[in-house]
């Protein structure tokens, strides 16, 4: 997934804004409600699961400072203010 959205941003001259962590966390959090969602379609996912459209989700994980980083921009970064819950193995 991380080389497709690179690789899109990339194509649109765009492969400067792609950012590693904001992507990897979005993929982690989706991750963690796709493990336990019995939903049908994406719409019945999305219903179940309305915390997934807050913007302001990562914020509460990360500090804007962190997230703003060239770090965070080119490699995965852990969070400085909560850590994601473990994902199933």
């Amino acid at each position: 997934m991380v080389a497709a959205i690179q690789g899109f941003a990339a194509h649109h001259g765009s492969g400067q804004r792609y950012h590693d962590t904001i992507t990897r966390a979005w993929l982690r959090v989706v991750a963690l409600h796709v493990s336990g969602s019995r939903a049908a379609s994406f719409d019945d996912f999305i219903a179940a699961h309305p915390a997934l459209m807050d913007q302001g989700l990562l914020g509460r994980h990360y500090s804007a400072e962190l997230l703003r980083s060239e770090a965070a921009r080119i490699g995965w970064v852990d969070p400085d203010i909560r850590a994601f819950p473990a994902l199933a193995a």
